[in-house]
C-alpha cells in the first residue's frame, strides 16, 4: 500500500522530533523552522499546510520564545486530525444514483427540482416536476421504452407537460428540503 501524503509528512516530522534534543531555546527554534520548511514543501493543500504550520507555531512559540517546545508534536497532531477529516468525508460519499433509488427519493406526488444535462444539446436544464400525474394523459403508448433508455418520465410543473429526464445526466436533485449532488451516476 502506498503511503499517503499525510503519512509521508508525519514520518518526516517524527524523525525530526526524535532527532531534536529540545534542551535550549535555540535548538527548539531551529527544529521549529525545519518543521515549517518540511510542511511547506509537502504535498498537502495550501489550507492543510497553513493549518499545520499554525499548529506548530502556536505551540512552539506562543509567547515569542521557544523555551517550552518546538511545536512538532502539535504539527503531527494537526496532520492526524486533517487526515481523519479527509478520510471521513471520502467514506461519506453519496450513494450512486440509479432509476430505482431515484424513484424511492421522489415518490408519486412529491414535487422536486432537478438539474440535468440535456442529451440533445449538452445544456444544463433545470426543472420543477413530479411523478404520478395522470390528468393530462391522452392514451396510447410511448414510442420508446423509458426504462431501457434510463429515462424518468415526469410532469414539468412550469411547462404543464410530460418530460423525460436522463437519470445518468442528473447533476442535482432537491426534494423535501434536501439537496443531493451527483457527479458519478450509475446506468443500472
Amino acid at each position: 500500500m502506498a503511503a499517503t501524503k499525510y503519512t509521508e509528512l508525519s514520518n518526516k516530522l517524527s524523525v525530526l522530533l526524535a532527532e531534536s534534543p529540545g534542551n535550549s531555546e535555540s535548538q527548539n527554534a531551529i527544529a521549529c523552522s525545519n518543521a515549517v520548511i518540511m510542511v511547506n514543501e509537502s504535498a498537502l493543500t495550501r489550507e492543510e499546510r497553513n493549518a499545520v504550520v499554525e499548529a506548530i507555531g502556536n505551540t512552539a512559540n506562543p509567547s515569542g520564545y521557544y523555551y517550552e517546545s518546538n511545536g512538532i508534536q502539535a504539527g503531527l497532531d494537526a496532520i492526524k486530525k486533517i487526515e481523519t477529516e479527509v478520510s471521513a468525508s471520502q467514506s461519506a460519499a453519496p450513494t450512486r444514483l440509479n432509476l430505482k433509488n431515484l424513484k424511492n427519493l421522489v415518490s408519486d406526488g412529491t414535487i422536486f427540482s432537478v438539474e440535468f444535462i440535456k442529451r440533445s444539446n449538452g445544456e444544463l436544464r433545470k426543472m420543477i416536476c413530479r411523478l404520478g400525474v395522470k390528468k393530462h394523459l391522452r392514451g396510447g403508448d410511448k414510442a420508446y421504452n423509458a426504462k431501457h433508455h434510463n429515462l424518468l418520465t415526469v410532469f414539468d410543473m412550469e411547462k404543464g407537460g410530460y418530460r423525460s429526464i436522463p437519470v445518468d445526466a442528473i447533476q442535482r436533485l432537491c426534494v423535501n428540503g434536501q439537496a443531493f449532488s451527483f457527479r458519478e451516476v450509475s446506468h443500472g
